[in-house]
């Protein structure tokens, strides 16, 4: 057998033009490759503007920061691929992959012009000696030169030239790119960490499009504040961590709720904060609009500070989480253990850390009952037993109500019962005080005209003198159904919305 010897520097690696077309293969939407530019201007160690310029009758991008810029000794990290520059500086710098990935794949060729904070005046520019037309075996070797310049501002601009691919030739194109960003760098756009611009120049002139944080429109069911129309706090509804053994082990924090439906959302915001509703609603398709394709689970990088939860969105809408998903919103942010794939817009799905997670996502989605389906435009609060328990709850709390009925404290459970079985059935609440005799219609989403009538003949079995409807809207059936059985009976009907009460123990 033969034996070898190391031989030291005898075959060295070529970075060849073929590596950055493979990079530029990348499936993935325009502005996502965009944002993997923008990524790169968010340092540790100043805020940042940021602004884009996409110039159509040029087809070049230009992408201009105000950040700390890349030093000397950096440059080659810079351009060599698996190599991350400002290490230990950037917030969103990962894999090293990110940005010679989105360069060409947004276009043929570039260039880099830096201008470090860590140096006076100096001022770097970096050539690709190659563009991604040239035979794939070229060796692609680059050309860096040195000025210097005390003129020039400090940070880094990025030259993009005979840009390719679906990028945005309209006005609207543009603007479903800006609300994309807007969702992506909420936190960063309103601590002010991040500043960004689009600029967009067509044929006819420039457009000014200034990317503002967008998010979604939630409706927590636990904090009502307006229970006519079913409007809840603008709120996650429940939060917890998540945490995991499956390889070196794993942490998150998920908050769910579910969002706000788009009509009501007109009704309540019209007057008040109507850009709130434009922003998820309006025209230009957001992530977080009403729609089964928005309604998956949004995994989002962790901040510096883990108390604010401030990060980036990486990747919306994964994993639709319900057979009627489109109110549904969920935020999963990556503490520890879980990586995302090498461009950042999706996830690493092949460790045992991560398909641990997704799974304990799923079970505690599950658990916590959003995964529930309920209907359109109401709050999904449990079960009718549940709304049952809290209307008796209800009673018990208001002695306005015990006084008018007759009720006392000391023989509640057999006055105010859950569990009576009448010859026609049970009755969700049944009231039996020495004053009122009330029949209570229970249901946790709405009345509808049979649950009406079933309760008029529950009335009539034990001589009612009222009936009360209790769940968060009344139906046109169930009107007509209150109407009808209110002239036949001679007794007062009347309906209650169970949301004008706390309801704890509503889930």
């Amino acid at each position: 057998m033969s034996k070898f010897e190391v031989i030291d520097n005898s075959v060295m690696s070529k970075p060849y033009v073929g590596t950055y077309q493979g990079l530029s293969r990348q499936d993935l939407e325009w502005w996502q490759y965009v944002s993997e530019l923008i990524d790169n201007t968010l340092t540790l160690d100043r805020d940042t503007q940021c602004d884009v310029y996409v110039n159509i009758p040029k087809k070049q991008i230009r992408i201009v920061d105000n950040s700390i810029g890349i030093s000397g000794n950096d440059l080659e990290d810079c351009i060599s691929i698996g190599k991350k520059a400002n290490v230990g500086k950037q917030l969103l710098s990962f894999s090293g992959v990110g940005m010679k990935g989105a360069v060409f794949s947004l276009g043929k060729s570039f260039e880099v012009i830096t201008k470090p904070m860590s140096e006076k005046d100096s001022v770097y520019k970096i050539v690709p000696n190659f563009n991604l037309d040239d035979v794939s075996d070229k060796v692609a070797d680059f050309t860096t030169s040195k000025a210097d310049d005390g003129k020039r501002d400090y940070g880094t601009e990025v030259i993009i030239n005979d840009i390719t691919g679906n990028y945005p030739q309209k006005k609207t194109t543009m603007q479903q790119v800006v609300t994309n960003l807007g969702a992506t760098y909420a936190d960063y756009l309103e601590s002010g960490k991040l500043k960004l611009t689009i600029y967009f120049t067509q044929t006819g002139g420039q457009t000014i499009l200034p990317v503002n944080p967008i998010r979604p429109l939630l409706s927590n069911p636990h904090n009502i504040l307006d229970p006519d129309l079913i409007v809840g706090a603008n709120e996650p509804e429940q939060e917890a961590i998540l945490e995991g053994k499956a390889g070196k082990g794993w942490k998150v924090k998920i908050r769910a709720a579910k969002k706000l439906y788009p009509e009501t959302a007109k009704s309540y915001y019209e007057s008040t904060e109507p850009e709130l509703y434009e922003n998820v609603y309006g025209d230009i398709k957001s992530p977080y609009s009403w729609r089964a394709d928005t309604a998956g689970i949004n995994f989002k990088s962790s901040g510096i500070d883990r108390n604010t939860g401030d990060g980036k969105i990486l990747l919306f809408n994964l994993f639709p989480p319900s057979s009627r998903a489109e109110g549904l919103w969920v935020e999963v942010e990556l503490i520890d253990g879980i990586e995302p794939s090498m461009m950042k817009s999706s996830l690493n799905t092949s460790t045992d850390e991560t398909k641990e997670m997704l799974d304990s996502v799923k079970e505690w989605l599950d658990k916590e009952g959003f995964r529930r389906r309920s209907k359109v435009g109401t709050a999904t609060i449990g079960e009718n037993r549940d709304v049952r328990d809290v209307w008796k709850d209800v009673i018990r709390d208001e002695p306005i109500y015990r006084e008018e009925w007759g009720i006392s404290l000391d023989n509640f459970d057999e006055q105010v019962s859950t569990e009576t079985t009448l010859e026609i059935g049970r009755p969700d609440v049944l009231v039996l005080g020495t004053k009122k005799r009330i029949v209570c219609e229970c249901k946790k989403e709405e009345i509808i005209g049979y649950d009406v009538s079933q309760a008029a003949g529950y009335a009539v079995e034990i001589n009612a003198d009222k009936i009360l409807l209790v769940a968060q809207r009344m139906t046109d059936t169930g009107r007509k159904g209150m109407a009808m059985w209110k002239k036949k009976l001679g007794i007062p009907i009347e309906f209650i919305n169970i949301l004008k009460y706390k309801t704890k123990k509503v889930q």
